[in-house]
């Protein structure tokens, strides 16, 4: 017993026998939850192919995805118009779904990332990772909830000959930054040392 603990939680019978308060230890059953939300509109990207900031936007929702998997964390995938629920089975088969969506992603014009964000803002939904770049929100500034982390992707950086590396937009301050498309994978260990997922 530690002072502050609920009088409920005392272990009466426990205390008893050891002439000290003994409380019952809880131990959460339930599973962390991941919504990872992908920015899928054309126009907030930049660059093309295997360089591009769609691109490596998939492969840091891949990275997440697997990771978090791999943790046994019940993980699920928001783009355009589409969720995808991994469910149930073995890691190795909820790995494949995820795999299997991520690489059907397409770009999509016609969802805006802010209906996406607005359809999927229940708290029910645990932590909610939003992969998007400086563009998505050039014409509105989100208003992040408490379980919100936005991991950016500086546009301009990924284009052909992109500028330099430039600071984040002051109005959102992202989880991660990724500004260099050299540095991508450590840009995302760097920022991903900072949250831990419970």
């Amino acid at each position: 017993y530690r002072r502050g603990d609920s009088p409920r939680r005392i272990h009466w019978p426990q205390s008893a026998r050891h002439d000290a308060l003994m409380v019952c230890e809880l131990e959460s059953r339930a599973t962390p939850r991941i919504l990872i939300v992908i920015e899928t509109n054309p126009g907030a990207h930049a660059g093309s192919g295997s360089g591009g900031s769609f691109e490596w936007s998939i492969r840091v929702a891949v990275s997440f995805a697997e990771d978090w998997l791999g943790q046994g964390v019940d993980v699920r995938l928001a783009f355009g118009r589409h969720r995808v629920d991994v469910g149930g089975g073995s890691v190795e088969t909820r790995r494949i779904r995820v795999l299997d969506a991520l690489a059907r992603l397409r770009q999509d014009a016609e969802t805006p990332l802010a209906e996406v964000l607005s359809a999927s803002a229940s708290p029910d939904l645990g932590l909610r990772i939003v992969v998007a770049t400086d563009r998505s929100f050039a014409s509105h500034a989100p208003s992040p909830s408490r379980v919100d982390r936005f991991v950016l992707l500086r546009a301009d950086a990924f284009e052909e000959g992109g500028k330099g590396r430039g600071a984040s937009p002051a109005w959102l301050r992202p989880w991660i930054w990724i500004d260099d498309p050299d540095d991508v994978a450590g840009q995302v260990r760097r920022g991903w040392r900072e949250v831990a997922v419970g």
